[in-house]
């Protein structure tokens, strides 16, 4: 939710400018620094900001619009934690248990 509410108030700030590769470039540019950060503090595995030629056609253009595609591989929390507790004899060697 971080992520989401950065990048709109990043968005915010492109409006009005003019919708071409530089300005595109900038807008990743701008983004690619807090994306990085939460890579690093293990937040998320891995992201993509796709803003280009692709997603920004004549049309989307035309339309006054600046269009990008955000992609997160978000890492996942612990839910359940399993654990196996095995009774043995007092002359069990662990080393010596197959464990699995």
């Amino acid at each position: 939710l971080d992520l989401e509410r950065f990048t709109y108030n990043v968005a915010k700030t492109f409006k009005y400018q003019v919708n071409n590769a530089y300005t595109r470039e900038q807008f990743v540019q701008t983004l690619k620094p807090k994306f990085e950060d939460y890579t690093l503090r293990g937040g998320i595995y891995e992201y993509l900001l796709k803003v280009d030629d692709d997603n920004n056609t004549p049309e989307t253009i035309d339309a006054n619009e600046l269009r990008g595609d955000i992609f997160i591989k978000p890492a996942r929390l612990i839910e359940f934690v399993l654990l196996n507790f095995v009774g043995t004899s007092t002359g069990t060697d662990f080393s010596e248990l197959q464990l699995g």
